[in-house]
Formats: C-alpha cells, sequence, structure tokens
C-alpha cells in the first residue's frame, strides 16, 4: 500500500482526479503543462492528455481510458 492509502494497481470505485494524478506520478508517469488545467501525460513512450480538476471525481471510463493508453494494467 501507498502512503495516501492506494494500492500499486488504481482503485475500482470513484477516484478523484488528484488521487489519480498522484497514483500516475507513483507509476513513474511525467507531466508537462498543457492549456489551463490540462496536462500531457508521459510513461514509456506514450502520452496522453489528463485534465486534473483536483477534489472532483473522475468518470470510470476516463480513468480507464488513460491507464489503456499508458499501457498501465487496471
Amino acid at each position: 500500500m501507498l502512503h495516501n492509502g492506494l494500492t500499486e494497481t488504481a482503485r475500482t470505485e470513484a477516484m478523484k482526479c488528484s488521487e489519480f494524478r498522484r497514483w500516475l506520478q507513483a507509476q513513474g508517469a511525467e507531466f508537462k503543462a498543457a492549456k489551463g488545467s490540462h496536462f500531457k501525460v508521459y510513461l514509456n513512450g506514450k502520452a496522453t492528455i489528463f485534465a486534473d480538476h483536483g477534489s472532483k471525481e473522475m468518470h470510470e471510463g476516463l480513468r480507464k481510458s488513460i491507464i489503456k493508453q499508458l499501457g498501465l494494467k487496471d
């Protein structure tokens, strides 16, 4: 278990954007600022866009899509 209570895999219940961003960082993802609250996320030669809206909960489909685009396991 990580220091913030998350396990090595992303949780399946609702997750806040800020929690998901911390989880991605723990996986080794790098964030580069894009427009507004959006970031380009890079991991293992793959990239995607992530909108970090802090304490708002992410939709499950978006979370799974980002995980798939970065080649991570859910």
